[in-house]
């Protein structure tokens, strides 16, 4: 099923904010400026079996995606971060390859946030 931002998640984000739009859409901004960095930073130390890069990236990625509810990317992005703290890294891309998938899903919610009224994108289930 494909991850929608609900109106909780948005209440929550407006909470977090203060009820700042300006603010929640800096966030949304954010999220979705870096992450294609982040996911090319995944793919890397995955290519280079670098544990220590890995870590860091799907834990930075983690976070910026758990501002928005995105509990199936988070849950994959911990995944990658765990294997790699324990040493274990996957040997091909086919965890970051969906995590990518998740994320398309993730990035077309949140893109919602930066329109003109962002109460009237929201994606409800």
């Amino acid at each position: 099923m494909e991850w929608q931002l609900t109106e909780k998640d948005e209440l929550t984000l407006q909470g977090d904010t203060g009820g700042d739009e300006e603010l929640l859409k800096q966030a949304a901004e954010i999220f979705l400026n870096d992450y294609p960095s982040l996911i090319a930073n995944i793919r890397s130390a995955l290519t280079n079996r670098d544990a220590k890069s890995l870590e860091l990236a799907c834990h930075t990625l983690r976070g910026s995606i758990n501002n928005f509810g995105a509990a199936t990317a988070c849950d994959l992005a911990l995944n990658l971060e765990m294997m790699s703290k324990e040493g274990n890294l996957p040997g091909d891309m086919a965890a970051t390859t969906t995590l990518e998938a998740e994320l398309e899903n993730v990035k077309a919610a949140v893109a919602g946030l930066i329109r003109e009224n962002p109460a009237e994108s929201l994606c409800h289930i």
